[in-house]
Protein backbone atom coordinates (compact mmCIF):
# COMPACT_ATOMS: atom_id res chain seq x y z
CA UNK A 1 0.00 0.00 0.00
CA UNK A 2 1.05 3.19 -0.89
CA UNK A 3 2.30 6.06 1.50
CA UNK A 4 2.62 9.54 0.10
CA UNK A 5 6.14 11.37 1.27
CA UNK A 6 4.48 14.97 1.07
CA UNK A 7 1.05 16.80 -0.15
CA UNK A 8 1.16 17.19 -3.61
CA UNK A 9 -0.77 19.68 -5.85
CA UNK A 10 -0.23 19.53 -9.84
CA UNK A 11 1.17 23.11 -11.28
CA UNK A 12 -0.21 24.66 -14.28
CA UNK A 13 1.46 27.37 -16.03
CA UNK A 14 -0.07 29.54 -18.87
CA UNK A 15 0.11 27.44 -22.35
CA UNK A 16 3.01 29.32 -25.40
CA UNK A 17 1.03 28.62 -28.45
CA UNK A 18 1.56 24.90 -29.11
CA UNK A 19 2.00 23.59 -25.25
CA UNK A 20 -0.82 23.30 -23.54
CA UNK A 21 -0.68 22.03 -19.88
CA UNK A 22 -3.73 19.39 -18.75
CA UNK A 23 -4.14 16.24 -16.99
CA UNK A 24 -6.69 14.46 -18.80
CA UNK A 25 -7.85 11.20 -20.53
CA UNK A 26 -9.84 10.31 -23.85
CA UNK A 27 -12.69 8.63 -22.14
CA UNK A 28 -15.85 10.42 -20.21
CA UNK A 29 -15.16 10.22 -16.07
CA UNK A 30 -18.21 12.52 -15.22
CA UNK A 31 -21.55 10.45 -15.62
CA UNK A 32 -24.28 11.60 -17.59
CA UNK A 33 -26.49 11.63 -14.91
CA UNK A 34 -26.23 12.71 -11.52
CA UNK A 35 -22.87 13.73 -11.19
CA UNK A 36 -20.48 15.62 -8.56
CA UNK A 37 -16.89 16.93 -8.91
CA UNK A 38 -15.16 18.57 -6.76
CA UNK A 39 -11.30 20.33 -6.68
CA UNK A 40 -9.40 22.14 -4.35
CA UNK A 41 -8.23 25.19 -6.45
CA UNK A 42 -5.53 28.03 -5.93
CA UNK A 43 -5.54 29.98 -9.05
CA UNK A 44 -2.72 32.44 -9.88
CA UNK A 45 -4.30 34.27 -12.31
CA UNK A 46 -7.59 35.16 -14.15
CA UNK A 47 -6.07 35.65 -17.38
CA UNK A 48 -7.77 34.05 -20.60
CA UNK A 49 -11.03 32.99 -18.46
CA UNK A 50 -9.11 29.78 -17.54
CA UNK A 51 -10.91 26.59 -17.73
CA UNK A 52 -10.86 23.93 -14.30
CA UNK A 53 -12.05 21.29 -15.36
CA UNK A 54 -14.24 20.21 -18.67
CA UNK A 55 -15.49 17.08 -20.67
CA UNK A 56 -16.90 16.99 -23.76
CA UNK A 57 -16.77 18.07 -27.56
CA UNK A 58 -19.07 21.22 -29.21
CA UNK A 59 -21.40 20.70 -26.21
CA UNK A 60 -19.51 20.58 -22.64
CA UNK A 61 -19.40 20.39 -19.10
CA UNK A 62 -17.35 22.54 -17.84
CA UNK A 63 -16.13 25.12 -14.61
CA UNK A 64 -13.86 27.87 -15.92
CA UNK A 65 -12.86 31.30 -13.89
CA UNK A 66 -14.18 34.64 -15.48
CA UNK A 67 -11.51 37.52 -15.64
CA UNK A 68 -12.80 38.98 -12.50
CA UNK A 69 -12.37 35.73 -10.65
CA UNK A 70 -16.10 35.12 -11.02
CA UNK A 71 -17.37 31.00 -11.66
CA UNK A 72 -18.05 30.36 -15.10
CA UNK A 73 -20.68 27.05 -15.42
CA UNK A 74 -21.26 24.86 -18.40
CA UNK A 75 -23.56 21.91 -18.26
CA UNK A 76 -24.49 20.18 -21.98
CA UNK A 77 -24.77 23.04 -24.14
CA UNK A 78 -26.25 25.44 -21.70
CA UNK A 79 -23.68 28.42 -20.13
CA UNK A 80 -24.10 30.56 -17.09
CA UNK A 81 -21.22 33.34 -15.97
CA UNK A 82 -20.88 35.87 -13.38
CA UNK A 83 -23.39 34.16 -11.38
CA UNK A 84 -21.37 32.93 -8.28
CA UNK A 85 -18.96 35.44 -5.81
CA UNK A 86 -15.71 35.51 -6.95
CA UNK A 87 -12.90 33.57 -5.41
CA UNK A 88 -9.51 35.19 -4.28
CA UNK A 89 -5.84 34.67 -6.30
CA UNK A 90 -3.20 33.35 -4.11
CA UNK A 91 -5.35 31.52 -2.37
CA UNK A 92 -7.23 27.60 -1.98
CA UNK A 93 -10.98 27.74 -2.49
CA UNK A 94 -12.60 24.45 -2.74
CA UNK A 95 -15.91 23.92 -5.77
CA UNK A 96 -18.25 21.39 -5.96
CA UNK A 97 -20.23 21.71 -9.70
CA UNK A 98 -23.18 19.20 -9.16
CA UNK A 99 -26.00 18.38 -11.39
CA UNK A 100 -28.96 16.11 -9.89
CA UNK A 101 -31.93 13.92 -10.76
CA UNK A 102 -33.97 16.75 -12.10
CA UNK A 103 -30.79 17.59 -14.64
CA UNK A 104 -30.49 21.13 -12.26
CA UNK A 105 -26.50 22.25 -11.80
CA UNK A 106 -25.48 23.95 -8.25
CA UNK A 107 -22.11 25.29 -7.64
CA UNK A 108 -20.59 25.12 -3.70
CA UNK A 109 -18.06 27.41 -2.68
CA UNK A 110 -16.51 25.80 0.45
CA UNK A 111 -19.24 23.80 0.74
CA UNK A 112 -21.71 26.61 0.89
CA UNK A 113 -24.19 26.32 -1.56
CA UNK A 114 -23.53 29.53 -3.51
CA UNK A 115 -25.74 29.32 -7.17
CA UNK A 116 -28.55 27.22 -8.81
CA UNK A 117 -29.00 27.04 -12.54
CA UNK A 118 -32.00 25.66 -14.67
CA UNK A 119 -32.25 22.03 -15.68
CA UNK A 120 -30.05 21.40 -18.53
CA UNK A 121 -30.18 18.10 -19.98
CA UNK A 122 -27.43 18.08 -23.01
CA UNK A 123 -25.09 15.47 -23.13
CA UNK A 124 -21.19 16.14 -22.76
CA UNK A 125 -19.90 13.01 -23.36
CA UNK A 126 -16.14 12.97 -24.59
CA UNK A 127 -12.64 13.68 -23.46
CA UNK A 128 -11.93 14.78 -19.46
CA UNK A 129 -9.60 17.42 -19.00
CA UNK A 130 -8.15 19.21 -15.95
CA UNK A 131 -6.63 22.48 -16.80
CA UNK A 132 -8.02 22.86 -19.99
CA UNK A 133 -10.58 21.75 -22.44
CA UNK A 134 -9.24 19.97 -25.37
CA UNK A 135 -10.50 21.76 -28.16
CA UNK A 136 -8.91 24.93 -27.00
CA UNK A 137 -5.59 25.94 -25.56
CA UNK A 138 -6.46 29.36 -24.92
CA UNK A 139 -8.36 29.47 -21.65
CA UNK A 140 -5.35 27.36 -19.73
CA UNK A 141 -5.45 27.48 -16.42
CA UNK A 142 -2.58 29.13 -13.94
CA UNK A 143 -1.71 27.76 -10.75
CA UNK A 144 -2.68 24.46 -8.28
CA UNK A 145 -5.37 22.30 -8.45
CA UNK A 146 -6.29 19.50 -6.06
CA UNK A 147 -8.26 16.76 -4.69
CA UNK A 148 -9.93 16.44 -7.98
CA UNK A 149 -13.26 13.79 -6.77
CA UNK A 150 -15.71 12.65 -9.00
CA UNK A 151 -19.30 11.15 -7.74
CA UNK A 152 -22.09 9.20 -9.07
CA UNK A 153 -24.77 11.63 -7.38
CA UNK A 154 -25.37 15.35 -6.05
CA UNK A 155 -23.66 15.69 -2.98
CA UNK A 156 -25.29 18.39 -0.58
CA UNK A 157 -23.56 20.72 1.44
CA UNK A 158 -23.27 18.61 4.15
CA UNK A 159 -21.58 16.03 2.30
CA UNK A 160 -19.23 18.27 0.47
CA UNK A 161 -18.05 19.91 4.39
CA UNK A 162 -16.76 16.20 4.38
CA UNK A 163 -16.05 15.23 1.75
CA UNK A 164 -13.52 18.56 0.91
CA UNK A 165 -11.29 17.58 4.19
CA UNK A 166 -10.85 14.23 3.73
CA UNK A 167 -9.16 11.47 1.39
CA UNK A 168 -11.25 8.87 2.42
CA UNK A 169 -15.67 8.53 1.56
CA UNK A 170 -16.39 7.82 5.33
CA UNK A 171 -19.25 9.76 6.03
CA UNK A 172 -20.04 10.83 2.84
CA UNK A 173 -23.09 9.36 1.28
CA UNK A 174 -22.34 9.11 -2.40
CA UNK A 175 -20.82 6.98 -5.22
CA UNK A 176 -16.75 7.88 -5.51
CA UNK A 177 -16.21 7.17 -9.46
CA UNK A 178 -12.65 8.47 -9.37
CA UNK A 179 -10.44 10.38 -6.96
CA UNK A 180 -7.19 12.63 -8.45
CA UNK A 181 -4.80 13.56 -5.27
CA UNK A 182 -1.35 14.16 -7.30
CA UNK A 183 0.60 12.06 -5.01
CA UNK A 184 1.57 9.49 -6.53
CA UNK A 185 2.53 10.22 -10.23
CA UNK A 186 3.49 7.32 -12.73
CA UNK A 187 5.82 8.46 -15.42
CA UNK A 188 3.12 10.88 -17.62
CA UNK A 189 0.65 9.20 -15.46
CA UNK A 190 -1.55 10.39 -12.83
CA UNK A 191 -3.15 8.12 -10.81
CA UNK A 192 -6.89 7.30 -10.10
CA UNK A 193 -7.11 6.67 -5.82
CA UNK A 194 -10.71 5.50 -5.51
CA UNK A 195 -9.20 1.97 -6.86
CA UNK A 196 -11.67 2.10 -10.19
CA UNK A 197 -8.82 2.60 -12.61
CA UNK A 198 -9.48 5.89 -13.89
CA UNK A 199 -5.85 7.32 -14.49
CA UNK A 200 -5.07 10.18 -16.65
CA UNK A 201 -2.40 11.13 -18.50
CA UNK A 202 -0.24 14.34 -17.88
CA UNK A 203 1.29 16.77 -20.47
CA UNK A 204 3.77 20.11 -20.16
CA UNK A 205 2.94 20.20 -16.86
CA UNK A 206 5.16 19.61 -13.47
CA UNK A 207 4.01 18.05 -10.16
CA UNK A 208 4.87 20.53 -6.96
CA UNK A 209 5.40 19.96 -3.46
CA UNK A 210 2.84 22.36 -1.53
CA UNK A 211 3.63 21.36 1.99
CA UNK A 212 6.62 19.10 2.62
CA UNK A 213 5.93 18.82 6.24
CA UNK A 214 5.47 15.65 8.30
CA UNK A 215 2.89 12.92 8.27
CA UNK A 216 0.46 13.74 11.16
CA UNK A 217 -2.28 10.40 10.92
CA UNK A 218 -2.20 7.66 7.97
CA UNK A 219 -4.86 5.24 7.77
CA UNK A 220 -7.02 3.15 5.20
CA UNK A 221 -8.97 5.30 2.31
CA UNK A 222 -9.82 2.58 0.22
CA UNK A 223 -9.42 -1.42 -0.15
CA UNK A 224 -6.01 -1.07 -2.27
CA UNK A 225 -4.56 2.26 -0.40
CA UNK A 226 -4.13 3.83 2.52
CA UNK A 227 -3.90 7.84 3.01
CA UNK A 228 -1.40 10.35 5.36
CA UNK A 229 -2.82 13.58 6.79
CA UNK A 230 -0.43 16.17 6.84
CA UNK A 231 0.21 19.84 8.65
CA UNK A 232 -2.42 21.08 5.56
CA UNK A 233 -5.86 23.43 5.99
CA UNK A 234 -7.35 21.92 3.16
CA UNK A 235 -6.87 17.86 4.48
CA UNK A 236 -7.82 17.96 8.07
Amino acid sequence: LYTPPQDNSVEFQLATSNAADHVGTASSIVPASSFSVEVWVRPTSFAESPIIFAQGDSATMQLALETNGQLRIGVGGSYWGGATPAIPLNAWTHIALTKDASNVPRVYLNSTLVWTGTAASGTYAGQFRIGEWHLSAAHDFSGNIDQVKVWSSALDGRNLAVSMHSYSTSGVAGTLLAHYDFNEPDGTVELDRSGNGRHLSRNQLSTGAIDGSEIVEAGTAHSTQTFAKFNRSILT
